[in-house]
Protein backbone atom coordinates (compact mmCIF):
# COMPACT_ATOMS: atom_id res chain seq x y z
CA UNK A 1 0.00 0.00 0.00
CA UNK A 2 1.21 3.16 -0.67
CA UNK A 3 2.13 5.48 2.13
CA UNK A 4 -0.75 8.22 3.60
CA UNK A 5 -3.63 6.34 1.47
CA UNK A 6 -6.65 5.68 3.06
CA UNK A 7 -7.77 2.61 1.18
CA UNK A 8 -10.89 0.96 0.98
CA UNK A 9 -12.59 -2.19 -0.05
CA UNK A 10 -14.53 -2.11 -3.23
CA UNK A 11 -16.60 -5.22 -5.35
CA UNK A 12 -15.18 -4.73 -8.70
CA UNK A 13 -18.00 -6.20 -11.46
CA UNK A 14 -15.85 -9.30 -13.49
CA UNK A 15 -18.14 -10.96 -16.07
CA UNK A 16 -15.94 -14.18 -15.27
CA UNK A 17 -16.31 -13.92 -11.40
CA UNK A 18 -16.81 -11.04 -8.54
CA UNK A 19 -13.74 -10.24 -6.06
CA UNK A 20 -12.92 -7.52 -3.80
CA UNK A 21 -9.88 -5.45 -4.01
CA UNK A 22 -7.83 -2.63 -2.12
CA UNK A 23 -8.22 0.54 -4.06
CA UNK A 24 -6.90 3.97 -2.66
CA UNK A 25 -10.18 6.04 -1.60
CA UNK A 26 -8.91 8.82 -3.85
CA UNK A 27 -12.46 11.35 -2.48
CA UNK A 28 -10.03 11.30 0.62
CA UNK A 29 -6.92 11.95 -0.52
CA UNK A 30 -5.38 14.87 -3.08
CA UNK A 31 -4.54 12.36 -5.58
CA UNK A 32 -7.67 12.11 -7.39
CA UNK A 33 -6.69 10.15 -10.19
CA UNK A 34 -5.41 7.16 -10.85
CA UNK A 35 -6.00 3.62 -9.67
CA UNK A 36 -4.05 0.67 -8.37
CA UNK A 37 -2.34 -2.00 -10.61
CA UNK A 38 -4.66 -4.40 -9.31
CA UNK A 39 -7.47 -2.28 -10.17
CA UNK A 40 -6.08 -1.76 -13.78
CA UNK A 41 -6.43 -5.37 -14.54
CA UNK A 42 -9.70 -5.82 -13.72
CA UNK A 43 -10.86 -2.98 -15.30
CA UNK A 44 -9.34 -4.22 -18.04
CA UNK A 45 -10.44 -8.02 -17.68
CA UNK A 46 -14.37 -5.74 -18.14
CA UNK A 47 -12.87 -4.62 -21.65
CA UNK A 48 -13.97 -1.06 -20.43
CA UNK A 49 -11.53 0.65 -22.31
CA UNK A 50 -8.44 -0.88 -23.96
CA UNK A 51 -5.96 1.50 -22.70
CA UNK A 52 -2.75 1.30 -20.64
CA UNK A 53 -0.73 3.10 -18.22
CA UNK A 54 1.85 4.82 -19.84
CA UNK A 55 4.33 6.55 -16.89
CA UNK A 56 3.88 9.23 -14.68
CA UNK A 57 3.31 13.37 -15.27
CA UNK A 58 6.52 13.85 -13.11
CA UNK A 59 8.67 11.10 -15.37
CA UNK A 60 7.58 12.67 -18.59
CA UNK A 61 7.80 16.45 -17.50
CA UNK A 62 10.78 16.46 -15.37
CA UNK A 63 8.33 17.88 -12.48
CA UNK A 64 9.50 17.19 -8.83
CA UNK A 65 5.78 17.83 -7.16
CA UNK A 66 3.35 15.87 -9.66
CA UNK A 67 3.33 11.80 -9.09
CA UNK A 68 0.10 11.49 -11.67
CA UNK A 69 -0.49 8.48 -13.37
CA UNK A 70 -1.32 8.94 -17.08
CA UNK A 71 -2.85 6.83 -20.02
CA UNK A 72 -1.58 6.37 -23.32
CA UNK A 73 -3.79 5.32 -26.68
CA UNK A 74 -1.58 4.24 -29.40
CA UNK A 75 1.49 6.39 -28.27
CA UNK A 76 -1.32 9.47 -27.13
CA UNK A 77 -1.61 10.45 -24.10
CA UNK A 78 -4.75 11.25 -23.04
CA UNK A 79 -5.51 14.56 -21.36
CA UNK A 80 -9.45 14.24 -21.44
CA UNK A 81 -12.51 11.83 -21.94
CA UNK A 82 -15.68 11.95 -22.10
CA UNK A 83 -18.37 9.48 -22.69
CA UNK A 84 -16.27 6.41 -21.13
CA UNK A 85 -18.44 3.20 -20.47
CA UNK A 86 -19.10 3.66 -16.63
CA UNK A 87 -19.17 0.55 -14.00
CA UNK A 88 -22.01 -0.90 -12.44
CA UNK A 89 -23.33 1.69 -9.77
CA UNK A 90 -20.83 4.54 -10.05
CA UNK A 91 -21.74 7.91 -11.04
CA UNK A 92 -20.90 9.96 -14.48
CA UNK A 93 -18.06 12.46 -13.60
CA UNK A 94 -19.09 16.00 -13.28
CA UNK A 95 -17.28 18.52 -15.08
CA UNK A 96 -18.87 21.57 -14.01
CA UNK A 97 -16.36 22.54 -11.37
CA UNK A 98 -14.39 24.76 -9.96
CA UNK A 99 -10.61 26.47 -10.88
CA UNK A 100 -8.64 24.43 -8.61
CA UNK A 101 -10.10 21.03 -9.75
CA UNK A 102 -9.66 22.34 -13.54
CA UNK A 103 -5.86 23.21 -12.36
CA UNK A 104 -5.49 19.79 -10.32
CA UNK A 105 -7.12 17.45 -12.17
CA UNK A 106 -10.38 14.89 -11.23
CA UNK A 107 -11.87 12.07 -12.02
CA UNK A 108 -10.37 8.39 -12.52
CA UNK A 109 -8.33 7.44 -15.56
CA UNK A 110 -10.50 4.46 -16.46
CA UNK A 111 -13.51 6.27 -16.54
CA UNK A 112 -13.86 10.13 -17.42
CA UNK A 113 -11.19 12.57 -16.72
CA UNK A 114 -9.55 16.06 -16.72
CA UNK A 115 -6.21 15.35 -15.78
CA UNK A 116 -5.23 18.70 -15.08
CA UNK A 117 -3.71 22.07 -16.55
CA UNK A 118 -1.18 22.02 -14.07
CA UNK A 119 -0.21 18.61 -15.73
CA UNK A 120 -1.01 19.50 -19.42
CA UNK A 121 0.82 22.92 -19.09
CA UNK A 122 4.23 20.42 -18.08
CA UNK A 123 3.45 18.15 -21.21
CA UNK A 124 3.10 20.83 -23.14
CA UNK A 125 6.57 22.25 -22.04
CA UNK A 126 8.12 18.68 -22.23
CA UNK A 127 7.24 18.50 -25.87
CA UNK A 128 3.75 17.04 -25.98
CA UNK A 129 2.72 19.95 -28.68
CA UNK A 130 0.69 17.66 -31.04
CA UNK A 131 -3.51 17.41 -30.03
CA UNK A 132 -5.76 15.28 -31.18
CA UNK A 133 -9.30 15.26 -30.84
CA UNK A 134 -11.30 12.21 -31.15
CA UNK A 135 -15.13 12.75 -31.32
CA UNK A 136 -18.07 10.35 -32.12
CA UNK A 137 -21.76 11.03 -31.94
CA UNK A 138 -24.95 8.84 -30.96
CA UNK A 139 -25.29 7.27 -34.28
CA UNK A 140 -21.93 5.92 -34.17
CA UNK A 141 -20.40 8.72 -36.44
CA UNK A 142 -16.57 8.80 -35.55
CA UNK A 143 -14.42 12.44 -36.71
CA UNK A 144 -11.25 13.65 -35.68
CA UNK A 145 -9.26 16.82 -35.59
CA UNK A 146 -5.61 17.74 -35.34
CA UNK A 147 -3.55 20.54 -34.59
CA UNK A 148 0.52 20.58 -35.27
CA UNK A 149 0.65 23.45 -32.57
CA UNK A 150 -0.46 22.71 -29.30
CA UNK A 151 0.54 24.99 -26.01
CA UNK A 152 -1.00 25.21 -22.37
CA UNK A 153 0.52 28.60 -20.41
CA UNK A 154 1.32 28.66 -17.18
CA UNK A 155 -0.69 29.48 -13.68
CA UNK A 156 0.55 32.95 -14.53
CA UNK A 157 -1.01 32.96 -17.76
CA UNK A 158 -4.17 31.87 -16.48
CA UNK A 159 -3.55 28.37 -18.97
CA UNK A 160 -3.50 30.37 -22.05
CA UNK A 161 -4.19 28.33 -24.60
CA UNK A 162 -1.98 28.22 -28.15
CA UNK A 163 -3.45 26.03 -30.85
CA UNK A 164 -3.02 26.13 -34.43
CA UNK A 165 -2.05 23.90 -38.42
CA UNK A 166 -5.25 21.97 -37.95
CA UNK A 167 -6.37 18.85 -40.18
CA UNK A 168 -9.26 16.29 -39.82
CA UNK A 169 -12.40 15.41 -40.59
CA UNK A 170 -14.39 16.92 -37.91
CA UNK A 171 -13.85 20.77 -38.46
CA UNK A 172 -11.71 23.41 -36.96
CA UNK A 173 -13.53 24.34 -33.86
CA UNK A 174 -10.72 25.27 -31.50
CA UNK A 175 -8.48 27.46 -33.30
CA UNK A 176 -10.66 30.64 -32.29
CA UNK A 177 -9.35 29.81 -29.37
CA UNK A 178 -6.22 30.20 -29.75
CA UNK A 179 -4.73 33.08 -26.94
CA UNK A 180 -7.41 32.84 -24.66
CA UNK A 181 -7.32 31.90 -21.17
CA UNK A 182 -8.69 29.13 -18.99
CA UNK A 183 -11.94 29.96 -17.44
CA UNK A 184 -13.85 28.63 -14.81
CA UNK A 185 -17.41 29.78 -12.86
CA UNK A 186 -15.39 31.39 -10.71
CA UNK A 187 -12.50 32.23 -12.53
CA UNK A 188 -13.56 34.26 -15.46
CA UNK A 189 -10.69 35.13 -17.98
CA UNK A 190 -12.51 35.16 -20.91
CA UNK A 191 -13.02 38.35 -23.28
CA UNK A 192 -16.48 38.15 -23.65
CA UNK A 193 -17.95 41.57 -21.44
CA UNK A 194 -21.38 40.32 -21.07
CA UNK A 195 -21.50 37.14 -19.32
CA UNK A 196 -18.99 34.41 -18.10
CA UNK A 197 -18.99 31.91 -20.66
CA UNK A 198 -17.69 28.97 -18.50
CA UNK A 199 -20.92 30.02 -16.39
CA UNK A 200 -23.25 29.93 -18.93
CA UNK A 201 -22.31 26.84 -20.66
CA UNK A 202 -21.32 25.00 -17.34
CA UNK A 203 -17.92 23.82 -17.70
CA UNK A 204 -14.05 25.13 -17.63
CA UNK A 205 -12.77 25.71 -21.18
CA UNK A 206 -11.01 28.49 -23.42
CA UNK A 207 -13.28 31.09 -23.89
CA UNK A 208 -13.43 34.06 -25.88
CA UNK A 209 -15.43 37.25 -27.39
CA UNK A 210 -18.25 35.12 -27.88
CA UNK A 211 -17.46 32.23 -25.84
CA UNK A 212 -16.83 29.47 -27.95
CA UNK A 213 -17.05 27.01 -31.05
CA UNK A 214 -16.69 23.88 -28.79
CA UNK A 215 -16.65 23.12 -25.40
CA UNK A 216 -16.21 19.50 -24.27
CA UNK A 217 -15.83 20.04 -20.13
CA UNK A 218 -19.73 20.97 -20.10
CA UNK A 219 -22.71 18.79 -19.41
CA UNK A 220 -22.82 15.41 -20.47
CA UNK A 221 -26.21 14.43 -22.03
CA UNK A 222 -27.45 10.19 -21.93
CA UNK A 223 -28.87 11.48 -25.58
CA UNK A 224 -27.86 14.05 -28.31
CA UNK A 225 -30.37 16.77 -26.64
CA UNK A 226 -28.69 19.53 -24.83
CA UNK A 227 -31.77 21.14 -23.50
CA UNK A 228 -29.71 24.55 -24.00
CA UNK A 229 -27.97 25.37 -27.02
CA UNK A 230 -24.18 25.01 -26.00
CA UNK A 231 -24.75 23.23 -23.03
CA UNK A 232 -22.89 19.76 -23.52
CA UNK A 233 -20.38 18.20 -25.03
CA UNK A 234 -19.73 20.49 -28.11
CA UNK A 235 -18.34 20.56 -31.42
CA UNK A 236 -20.05 23.20 -33.70
CA UNK A 237 -18.34 22.85 -37.13
CA UNK A 238 -19.39 18.85 -36.75
CA UNK A 239 -22.88 19.16 -35.09
CA UNK A 240 -23.50 22.77 -34.08
CA UNK A 241 -24.52 23.61 -30.77
CA UNK A 242 -27.91 22.01 -30.45
CA UNK A 243 -26.38 18.31 -30.14
CA UNK A 244 -24.22 17.19 -27.73
CA UNK A 245 -21.72 14.42 -28.51
CA UNK A 246 -21.62 11.11 -27.15
CA UNK A 247 -17.61 10.72 -26.88
CA UNK A 248 -14.61 12.77 -26.38
CA UNK A 249 -10.88 12.51 -26.22
CA UNK A 250 -8.22 14.94 -26.02
CA UNK A 251 -4.77 13.46 -26.26
CA UNK A 252 -1.79 14.56 -27.16
CA UNK A 253 2.12 13.73 -28.29
CA UNK A 254 5.77 14.69 -29.25
CA UNK A 255 6.06 15.89 -32.98
CA UNK A 256 8.87 13.03 -33.26
CA UNK A 257 6.26 10.49 -33.01
CA UNK A 258 3.62 12.32 -34.65
CA UNK A 259 1.75 10.58 -37.81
Amino acid sequence: MEMGTNYVQKEIYNPRKRRSIQAPDYAATNYQLGITPEAHKVYHEIGTEQVKACGYASELTNSTFRNKQLVCDKGWTLIQRRGAPTLPGSERTNFERNWEDYENGFGTLDQDFWLGLQTIHELTMAGYTRLRVDLEDWEGHKKYAMYGVFKVGGARDKYKLTVGEYTGTAGNSLSSNSGEQFSTYDNDNDANTFTNCAAEYRGGWWQGNFCSESILNSVYHNSSNVGKPGVGVIWWHWTDTEYSLKKAEMKVRKPSAFT
